[in-house]
């Protein structure tokens, strides 16, 4: 049965991911859902898990828009990773905690991505600094609906959740 959590997971990941951006943005900008489920899943759940689905929604992403395709998937990968590693130091229990650690490592991983596509590409991928600004922004507000619904969905207890 938790494997058809986890399917559904991430299939529900990758709907919304699809329909914010198109159908709701809030002045040209959407939170990025699949990077807030990855590093939800990174805090909460097993690295198998974690490791697993941030792959294949980068390689989602990658299908989705192709810039440097596969590098959506080595991003969220590495970020799951690292907040696996980090997860023991950072308090990720209250909305306060995940919203700051998600929009710091949101950071990270816009300067990752430019810096991946400059390495392979020989120019950067940047998208401009109001969505360097403001896309953190709204990753953050996103932090604690994605962390509680996977919760919930996953059926992790809040203790665990450390």
């Amino acid at each position: 049965m938790r494997y058809l959590r986890g399917v559904g997971v991430f299939v529900g990941a990758v709907l919304v991911q699809w329909w914010w951006p198109s159908r709701l943005p809030i002045f040209g900008f959407a939170p990025q859902v699949l990077l807030v489920m990855t590093i939800a899943a990174a805090s909460t759940e097993v690295p198998a898990f974690s490791l697993t689905v941030a792959f294949l929604w980068g390689l989602v992403l990658d299908t989705i828009g192709v810039h440097l395709f596969g590098g959506n998937a080595l991003a969220l990968t590495g970020t799951a990773y690292l907040v696996w590693l980090v997860k023991r130091q950072a308090d990720v229990s209250n909305p306060l905690s995940q919203a700051a650690f998600t929009g710091l490592i949101s950071f990270g991983y816009a300067l990752f991505l430019a810096a991946l596509a400059l390495v392979f590409k020989g120019e950067a991928y940047w998208p401009g600094w109001g969505s360097f600004f403001v896309t953190p922004v709204f990753n953050a507000i996103a932090a604690p609906i994605g962390f509680e619904m996977l919760r919930r969905y996953m059926k992790t207890p809040a203790h665990e959740a450390r």
